[in-house]
């Protein structure tokens, strides 16, 4: 019971860390959800101007209330391309498509990382808390990130087409609940998951803690109790 608490504990001192880095649920949300609206109102090209308008307006915003704009500017960059895509075709379900290409890319892009024995799961965790990149490469500790980054390509490549299939019914609203259910709060639940699997695959796998592989520790080891 105590470990399992000490594992809650860290997975949401992780949450805390990754929600400073991907910004606020609300910033995703906006551009979107106005589009949806505003497409149902004076069409396409008007909504993606209210849209963009909405993204930029948070931008300056957040400036006026000097927080971090970093997310804000992304969503912005992202709305831009939708918008213009969805303006210069003059069809609503055109904002999404830019979402579901990514969203595809990111599936294959993560599966080409296992294939290629450097899975992006792990990549992501080495650049978060700075862990050596071979600790991650062992035998007994890659299975892990390989299993929980096929995980996250089957969301992606998951989310991507069910979008299109809602892009392609012309079920605009479809699209936008989509797009707003499967951000953040999937991947907050998705994140929590990966974290809880890959910790308890790491005690399964029985490999080094980093600490013990840092210092050369020989089996039987220990094992990486907290964090992934």
């Amino acid at each position: 019971m105590d470990t399992f608490r000490e594992l809650f504990r860290h997975v949401r001192a992780d949450l805390t860390d990754h929600s400073r880095r991907i910004g606020s649920w609300f910033d995703a949300i906006v551009a979107p959800a106005i589009f949806v609206g505003s497409n149902a109102v004076a069409g396409p090209r008007t909504a993606a101007t209210v849209a963009l308008s909405a993204a930029g307006a948070l931008v300056v915003w957040r400036l006026a209330r000097r927080r971090p704009i970093r997310y804000a500017a992304a969503g912005v960059g992202g709305t831009v391309l939708a918008a213009a895509y969805a303006a210069y075709t003059n069809q609503g379900e055109a904002y999404f498509i830019p979402a579901v290409v990514t969203g595809a890319v990111y599936s294959v892009v993560f599966l080409i990382s296992v294939a290629a024995g450097r899975p992006a799961v792990a990549l992501i965790s080495q650049l978060t808390r700075g862990w050596p990149a071979l600790w991650y490469r062992q035998k007994e500790v890659r299975p892990a990130y390989s299993e929980t980054t096929v995980v996250w390509a089957v969301f992606f490549g998951s989310r991507a087409f069910l979008q299109w299939r809602a892009v392609a019914d012309d079920q605009i609203w479809l699209a936008a609940a989509i797009r707003i259910g499967g951000g953040w709060p999937a991947i907050i639940a998705l994140i929590i998951a990966t974290q809880l699997y890959g910790s308890w695959r790491l005690r399964r796998l029985g490999g080094p803690s980093v600490s013990e592989w840092v210092e050369r520790v020989p089996p039987p080891w220990e094992g990486q109790r907290v964090g992934f």
